[in-house]
């Protein structure tokens, strides 16, 4: 498979995208959901008490993991980038076909960074050690990340 996916790379013309950019994308991104969570929820902390505080970060946090993996999936599949990855200029691609990732593969590497990022980003890590820079997510759902040119 390595040998495999380092002649597709090289036939392709292809360069896997760096940690940094990624990163960057990552923080793009999360600023972004940030604000629609915000824009969208900020209200339900206005006059509450303890009790009232719990219930809005419960109702927060459902619909922050509903909104984030929504926009992962569909950015990924239609675009084969977020919104963060299209102005670092890196695309997420499916490693057989070498295009945009399937919904169910989008929907799945979404699914798989949220948990990713809640087991304290270990999946994240792991492609700082991997040869194609693959976090778990990408493993998982069979996709890389590449410079878009």
């Amino acid at each position: 498979m390595q040998n495999d996916l380092e002649y597709r790379l090289f036939k392709e013309e292809l360069k896997l995208a760096s940690i940094p950019k990624r990163a960057v994308a990552f923080i793009i991104d999360k600023i972004l959901l940030s604000l629609i969570v915000l824009a969208a929820m900020g209200d339900k902390f206005e006059g509450k008490d303890f009790e009232g505080v719990i219930v809005a970060l419960n109702q927060t946090l459902v619909f922050t993991t509903a909104v984030e993996i929504a926009y992962q999936t569909i950015f990924t599949m239609l675009y084969g980038a977020t919104i963060g990855k299209m102005l670092t200029k890196v695309k997420v691609v499916d490693v057989q076909l070498i295009d945009n990732p399937s919904f169910g593969a989008a929907l799945l590497r979404a699914s798989v960074k949220f948990l990713g990022e809640a087991l304290f980003y270990v999946g994240f890590i792991w492609a700082l050690f991997d040869p194609f820079k693959q976090a778990w997510h990408d493993k998982f759902a069979k996709t890389m990340v590449i410079d878009a040119y």
